[in-house]
């Protein structure tokens, strides 16, 4: 017997125990880095789920609106087509009271006090008594004043038919209001200003200007505001 080569029996149970040990370690070591994997998936999944979601919402949000600037301008262009049959063609201007309310055509359970022409937009729009928001979403109403005293003030929401364009009036381009009497008024682009969300009374102060028309941008920031000279001169009986 060689007994040189042979190990203590004690030192190969030692080597056995080591070895069971090591492959224990072994084992946890991977069932750990297993659920690290599982867990990185799980957050894989949801973090690709809620993307996924804003990614819809923003595609609905997006046919809303342009669901919405449709409708908007498919119902003020009846309002208008209606209009134009209960408004007699005025071309006159005969003397009118500043003092006198504006008359008032009722379409469709709502009250409107004449229409808007912008020609360099090929726009026509009818122009409702008093503004709320929902009467925003149909056409242009009157926020403050009277074509009659030379005041008048009108919002609209800043949908591609209503007054989505008018950041790109220029100086001079004609603008025309005629009331529910048929009587026109002509006015021509002053200036464009910005004014801030809040800027109730600089804007129905107007500044002294005969007409004066404003839109929201996107998110509500400011207020798109477009002031306009009356060029038809003095108006009989309004100065």
């Amino acid at each position: 017997m060689r007994e040189g080569n042979a190990a203590p029996a004690g030192a190969r149970a030692g080597e056995g125990e080591s070895d069971r040990g090591l492959g224990l370690c072994r084992c946890r070591a991977g069932r750990g880095q297993r659920e690290r994997w599982r867990r990185r998936g799980r957050r894989g999944r949801l973090l690709t789920a809620a993307g996924a979601l804003c990614v819809a919402a923003a595609i609905a949000l997006s046919i809303y609106n342009v669901w919405d600037t449709w409708h908007a301008g498919s119902v003020a262009s009846e309002a208008l087509s209606e209009f134009e049959l209960a408004t007699p063609l005025n071309d006159s201007l005969p003397g009118i009271d500043s003092l006198r309310p504006m008359p008032e055509v009722e379409i469709g359970g709502r009250s409107y006090i004449g229409k808007l022409v912008i020609p360099s937009q090929g726009l026509e729009l009818p122009v409702q008594a008093s503004w709320d928001y929902p009467a925003l979403r149909v056409s242009p109403c009157r926020y403050a004043g009277s074509a009659y005293s030379g005041d008048l003030v009108i919002a609209a929401h800043n949908y591609a038919s209503h007054f989505g364009g008018l950041k790109d009036l220029r100086e001079g381009d004609e603008v025309r209001f005629v009331d529910a009497d048929g009587n026109e008024f002509s006015y021509a682009v002053a200036f464009t200003d910005v004014l801030g969300p809040t800027a109730v009374d600089e804007m129905k102060a107007a500044d002294g200007w005969d007409l004066t028309l404003f839109t929201c941008t996107w998110g509500g920031a400011s207020r798109v505001t477009v002031r306009c000279a009356n060029t038809d001169g003095p108006l009989n009986g309004m100065r």
